[in-house]
């Protein structure tokens, strides 16, 4: 129980189906009822998740996994952007007789490995998942030309379904060469996605400052657009870890081939528009780390990536193209004698071309809070992290992080900013206890 009137339960069992039968079981469940601080932005929640293993030998394991879940909430939980001082105001900019949202999940899928002998292991992974959300928001963006009190507001709603396919196919190979010992990785995934949304955009009635939490209905609104988007991946991948003495060098390389094909339909006219869009990009990771006879273990890595993204930017009409990034880390680890404490101190800086994120664009039917993306964000910062085990039953975590997000190449006027939702400053601490055994 906990405030804005919120209860939750919530279960995980596991164990054998039979002692007898290598049959495993876990079943994860979550329900929850909530409020929150915002009028209109409910926070509740139905999660379920069983989970089968079969293990008939040493060299042989299969899982399947299930899961579903049911989140409600509201299509907008921002507050007033005021233009005149250039920040966030204390005022909730939605509307709440128009901040439905409601998000149905689920997925099943499998893990599969045998080891074929004392070098080889085959692994193959699949999984096939949907996603439905349902959902009405209203937001206000600037002052009311007659009545400085109240704030001019769009409003819209959209259907957005996701299906997803895609299986991993990988052969592990544990061999040595003279001194090095290897474990060489190499695969091929296929990723298969199938994406519609309906949109539709216009006009909520002016937020009342004098009255934020005050519902105001707002007339039905029409889908205007609907946008259908196949897109299929290929990835082939190849990864060596290599050992020598103290030594572990990692050196991975993947390449991706991207096809999207996306249909635009404005529902009005009737009018069709399709854009068939190809990527494809290499992008490989390099690390090394050294053990040393006092605990003490640096390490080092650099790495980019390239990540394909789903959906359309709704002021264009045209596909995102694919997220890259660039990464460069420096850390040491440290274990301390005779103790089951590992200390940990990293720095990082992230560079990142072509991210998603919202913004309030200008469409011909009025202000939206759509994805859009330009630009590039740079992260940079250090974390330091303690882990412990006691003899009591008693583990602890603690960490810090330091993160310094900031728009490199944007839009004018956003150069420098800050990236929002971003903490500069961020730390946590959690603590396990372990019952004894009866009689211990």
């Amino acid at each position: 129980y906990g405030s804005h009137d919120r209860y939750q339960g919530q279960f995980d069992l596991s164990g054998p189906i039979n002692e007898a039968d290598p049959v495993y079981y876990r079943l994860t469940g979550l329900l929850r009822s909530a409020d929150t601080e915002q009028v209109g932005v409910p926070d509740d929640r139905a999660y379920i998740a069983p989970a089968f293993t079969w293990k008939p030998d040493e060299d042989t394991k299969l899982t399947i996994l299930g899961e579903y879940s049911r989140i409600e909430t509201g299509g907008s939980a921002a507050y007033y952007f005021d233009p005149a001082t250039g920040k966030v105001s204390d005022f909730f900019a939605g509307n709440p007789a128009y901040n439905d949202s409601v998000q149905n999940q689920g997925r099943i899928g499998y893990e599969f490995e045998h080891r074929l002998n004392e070098t080889f292991t085959f692994r193959q992974n699949a999984r096939a998942s949907w996603l439905n959300t349902d959902a009405d928001w209203a937001f206000a963006y600037q002052p009311n030309a007659v009545d400085p009190t109240l704030l001019d507001s769009s409003a819209g709603t959209f259907e957005e379904w996701m299906n997803t396919y895609t299986i991993d196919n990988q052969l592990e190979a544990e061999f040595s060469t003279g001194a090095l010992e290897h474990t060489l990785l190499t695969g091929v995934d296929f990723t298969k996605i199938y994406w519609k949304a309906l949109n539709g955009y216009g006009v909520s009635p002016p937020l009342d400052t004098k009255d934020p939490n005050r519902g105001r209905p707002v007339d039905p609104i029409d889908f205007q657009t609907k946008t259908v988007q196949d897109q299929f991946i290929t990835g082939l991948y190849l990864q060596d870890q290599i050992r020598y003495d103290a030594l572990t060098f990692t050196l991975g390389g993947r390449y991706d081939w991207v096809s999207t094909d996306t249909d635009n339909t404005d529902l009005a006219s009737g009018a069709l528009t399709t854009i068939s869009q190809d990527d494809r990009a290499f992008s490989w990771r390099a690390g090394v780390t050294y053990e040393t006879e006092w605990g003490i273990t640096p390490y080092a890595s650099y790495s980019t990536a390239f990540s394909p993204n789903a959906g359309v930017n709704m002021e264009t009409g045209t596909p995102f193209k694919p997220t890259e990034s660039e990464q460069q880390e420096v850390g040491v680890k440290y274990l301390l004698p005779d103790s089951n404490t590992l200390l940990t101190a990293a720095l990082f800086n992230i560079d990142q071309d072509n991210g998603l994120y919202y913004e309030v664009v200008d469409l011909p039917t009025g202000p939206a809070n759509i994805q859009v993306q330009r630009g590039k964000l740079r992260s940079r910062g250090f974390e330091l992290e303690a882990s412990t085990s006691l003899d009591n039953g008693l583990s602890m975590i603690a960490s810090y992080t330091y993160t310094q997000a900031k728009i490199i190449d944007g839009p004018a006027g956003t150069i420098d900013n800050d990236v929002s939702s971003v903490p500069r400053h961020m730390a946590s601490l959690w603590a396990h206890y372990t019952m004894p055994e009866d009689g211990a």
